[in-house]
């Protein structure tokens, strides 16, 4: 009885604080309050989670040949916050066979194949929870059943999939399908369709394939009028365009046309306002039947102008000026390439200057904008390029009488002289020994126009060393010998001293009295030993001098 009655208060003591915890967490009825969150009791406020943007899953649509494989994608296209998902994948198993998948991690780093039937495939963001793209590639071929041309679609089963978004909550989603369609690999076209373009309408020949019913349409363009006869209604003038009518011989129906305008009949450009060195000048024309006034710049004065195909540079002196618009262009002919009438009129000018030859001759342009020859007035400073191998050149002979050199220099490649007025032809000439030996050698192998080839230059140059080398050996020949016969003259005369000093000696020195017995016989020897003496000294001498007589 005392363990029932101890069981008992056990229970109560245990409930007891259950009911008082009850008891504190109920408010009174009719004294509910809620405390707004600046912290103020008021009103009783109902808040609405934020909606979650949807989920967006897309199935990509793809046409494949009857002897190839599919590739239907399945993606993510929108992800406003994605946590991970499962979709199952529906398809047409009778036209479409399932035969694999591909799986890119890239994307989607949990992304998993669940099961192949029914397909099922999950995924999980890990590093991005709002990252889209492709989460898995489907394969498929074509049954025998497949028809041609004909969509089979390959979509997501929104019942047996599922999202969940960032708060781990089911979310809704949207999904577009896809399909697989096959095609013609090579269209089977029956008949064509033609309609004939007329006049005035363009047609077509259109061809339809017999397999998947695909039209094939080639435009064919109008014919356009054909009028044989036109009567002109108005005459075109340079302001108003006329017009014309005629009967086209195809359709038979009138046809009218507007003519082009007249150009206009400008008179010649008056200078208004005169250009110089730093402002435009202008110039305008008017047509004489409209009144259509033309106005055009006048490009600033310049005290320089340059050709740039010759590299002929002429410069104003004395305050002459060049229009902006002066159009200058040189030609230069070498002498050689002349007819005879220009390489005779250039020798006449040039005949009295000993030891100049012709070398090239220019002829300068001067026009303006609208092929105008340019009046120029005054001195004129000219530079031009020239053959580095040219020597003592000088320019003359220009066309007009009345201009004169004023003085001619030469440096380096660059020929500058100053002319009295401006010229339209020079000429360049040249020393007659200009043609150096290595022009020389190196137009022995030049070919009808003159030009030499880079083998005959070589050639040239190897004659040149030839040459060189042997001047070079008969000039060590012909040092050698003066050197020899100058050490012949100096034996000589040292051997003509030593016999001179030797015999000077003989006859100074005193003779002793012998007897007449050793008297004969060293006289006898003594004519002996002079003559062997002087056959010695002769000896030397020959043999110093190569045998020549003394």
């Amino acid at each position: 009885m005392k363990k029932i009655i101890s069981i008992l208060l056990i229970l109560v003591l245990i409930l007891i604080p259950i009911g008082v915890s009850a008891e504190e967490t109920q408010p009174p009825a009719g004294d509910q309050t809620q405390t707004t969150p600046g912290g103020s009791e008021g009103e009783g406020e109902q808040t609405t989670p934020p909606e979650q943007k949807k989920i967006k899953a897309v199935v990509s649509k793809t046409e494949f040949f009857r002897d190839a494989e599919a590739l239907v994608t399945v993606s993510v296209a929108s992800n406003p916050g994605l946590k991970n998902f499962m979709f199952q994948i529906d398809y047409d198993k009778e036209n479409l066979e399932y035969t694999g998948f591909t799986l890119d991690k890239s994307v989607f780093t949990g992304a998993t194949v669940l099961n192949e039937d029914p397909i099922q495939i999950a995924g999980v963001t890990t590093s991005d929870n709002e990252v889209t793209g492709v989460v898995i590639g489907l394969k498929f071929k074509a049954k025998e059943t497949a028809a041609v041309k004909v969509g089979y679609k390959v979509e997501i089963n929104t019942s047996a999939s599922y999202v969940y978004d960032l708060t781990d909550t089911k979310a809704s989603f949207d999904t577009e399908a896809g399909y697989a369609m096959v095609v013609c690999k090579t269209h089977t076209y029956g008949e064509p369709e033609r309609k004939e373009a007329t006049c005035t309408e363009a047609g077509y020949e259109k061809k339809t394939c017999t397999v998947c019913a695909e039209v094939n349409e080639t435009p064919i363009a109008a014919k356009g009028h054909t009028v044989l006869s036109w009567n002109e209604i108005s005459v075109s003038t340079c302001a108003v365009a006329g017009e014309r009518e005629g009967l086209c011989i195809t359709c038979n129906l009138p046809v009218k046309e507007t003519l082009p305008l007249n150009d206009h009949d400008f008179s010649e450009w008056i200078e208004y306002r005169a250009p110089t060195l730093d402002s435009l000048g202008e110039s305008r024309r008017t047509c004489f039947f409209c009144g259509f006034e033309e106005v055009q710049n006048i490009p600033k004065l310049v005290t320089s102008v340059t050709d740039a195909q010759s590299g002929v540079t002429m410069i104003g002196n004395d305050g002459l000026t060049f229009y902006g618009d002066t159009i200058f262009s040189v030609r230069q002919a070498l002498f050689k390439d002349l007819d005879e009438n220009e390489k005779n009129k250039i020798k006449g000018l040039v005949e009295s200057l000993v030891g100049k030859q012709p070398y090239s001759k220019y002829s300068v342009t001067f026009t303006d904008a609208n092929g105008l020859p340019a009046v120029l007035e005054g001195t004129v400073t000219v530079t031009l390029p020239i053959d580095e191998s040219l020597k003592g050149v000088v320019v003359v002979g220009v066309a007009n009488s009345n201009i004169t050199v004023l003085n001619a220099a030469v440096g380096g490649s660059l020929a500058t002289f100053t002319l009295g007025s401006m010229p339209e032809e020079f000429y360049i000439l040249c020393d007659e020994e200009e043609e150096n030996i290595v022009k020389t050698f190196q137009n022995i192998f030049a070919d009808e126009d003159g030009n030499v080839s880079t083998a005959g230059k070589i050639a040239g140059w190897v004659i040149i060393i030839l040459i060189a080398l042997v001047l070079l050996g008969l000039s060590a020949t012909l040092i050698l010998l003066g050197v020899h016969q100058q050490k012949r003259k100096e034996r000589l005369a040292a051997a003509v001293q030593t016999q001179t000093e030797f015999k000077m000696e003989t006859e100074a020195a005193p003779v002793a009295p012998i007897p007449e017995t050793v008297q004969e016989e060293q006289s006898a020897e003594g004519v002996s030993e002079d003559e062997d003496y002087d056959q010695t000294v002769r000896q030397m001498v020959l043999d110093w001098f190569d045998g020549d007589e003394m």
